[in-house]
């Protein structure tokens, strides 16, 4: 009996689309990783559905992700949401990104990418005033 999977975090990368300074060190994944790539290998399972993640692009290239996923979703149904980036460091002022990621209906939440930062990062004040933003926004 074959059972349906959800996949809830996948990345896609294309770094002819979107600048990844990370894929430099990494020679293996230095190249674009795409929906095709993941059906060829999930094949023996009945994959249902994906929920993108942010893939540490360069901050620049953000909002820019999020439309490219949303592209792709366009040809790949089983992409159902984006989790995406957002710069809540910067408090308040994350407002205006935050207003136009909430304009993609498949991006759900954000995630600002923390495990090279520095110990207390996550709860300087700057940064908890842009988690708070989210709400507003609908995002979780």
């Amino acid at each position: 009996m074959s059972r349906a999977i959800f996949d809830s975090h996948i990345h896609f990368w294309d770094p002819s689309q979107i600048g990844f300074e990370w894929l430099s060190s990494v020679p293996l994944f230095d190249r674009a990783y795409l929906p095709a790539d993941l059906l060829a290998q999930s094949a023996a399972f009945d994959l249902e559905g994906i929920i993108f993640v942010e893939a540490d692009c360069l901050p620049a290239d953000a909002i820019r992700e999020a439309e490219w996923v949303t592209s792709l979703a366009a040809l790949e149904p089983r992409i159902q949401g984006i989790v995406a980036h957002a710069p809540l460091e910067i408090g308040a002022a994350v407002n205006d990104h935050l207003a136009t990621l909430a304009t993609m209906p498949l991006v759900k939440g954000v995630r600002r990418l923390i495990q090279s930062e520095g110990l207390g990062f996550c709860v300087q004040p700057a940064f908890v005033e842009g988690v708070q933003q989210l709400p507003a926004h609908g995002l979780s």
